[in-house]
């Protein structure tokens, strides 16, 4: 809330990387809250949605030394589905409304994935880098680059997650995406 109770509908988000100013992108002010990032292994055992209907848990792969499993479990059922194995770690971001989750697998040094889930189909993630390319085609300020890491920053709303790519080696490039759950991913607007 602003001076005198004025409650702002749109903040200005304004994002600077090392290089300086990238851009600035306007976002609903509700969802301008930092949202919660969990990270896979970590010192919690579990993410819960913002709803607290499902969790999400990390188990180290049985017999399978430094592998992890991701499962996400619903309250209080206890039903368990099994995500996605990784590596290295994961980075996870909850839709507000909890019906969808952002993870950012980090199984390189190089290079992250980004995958979408609904609990329409929790065994189907979604790449968001291929539904960049079938959205935009190969961006070439990405692709010249040897390291890419696709980031999830906002859900600035409940079918829309706000992304950015980073990537460098031949040349610095920062980029904002949105992804929407219908898999059209767009180039954010920026100000």
């Amino acid at each position: 809330m602003m001076e005198g109770g004025y409650v702002p509908k749109t903040l200005l988000i304004v994002i600077v990387s090392m290089a300086g100013l990238v851009g600035t992108v306007s976002a609903p002010a509700a969802a301008a809250k930092t949202p919660r990032v969990c990270q896979f292994p970590g010192p919690e055992e579990g993410c819960k949605d913002p709803r607290g209907r499902w969790i999400l848990e990390w188990r180290e792969k049985p017999s399978d030394e430094g592998h992890h499993e991701l499962w996400v479990r619903s309250i209080p059922a206890a039903t368990r589905t099994r995500l996605l194995e990784f590596d290295r770690s994961v980075d996870i971001l909850w839709s507000p409304d909890g019906h969808a989750v952002a993870i950012a697998d980090y199984s390189g040094s190089s290079d992250t994935t980004l995958y979408v889930a609904s609990e329409d189909d929790w065994t189907r993630l979604v790449n968001v880098e291929d539904r960049l390319r079938a959205s935009l085609g190969s961006v070439r300020a990405i692709y010249q680059n040897g390291h890419r890491y696709f980031e999830p920053m906002n859900w600035p709303r409940p079918d829309q997650l706000l992304f950015r790519v980073r990537a460098y080696d031949s040349q610095q490039y920062v980029g904002l995406f949105r992804y929407d759950l219908t898999g059209k991913v767009s180039r954010a607007a920026k100000r």
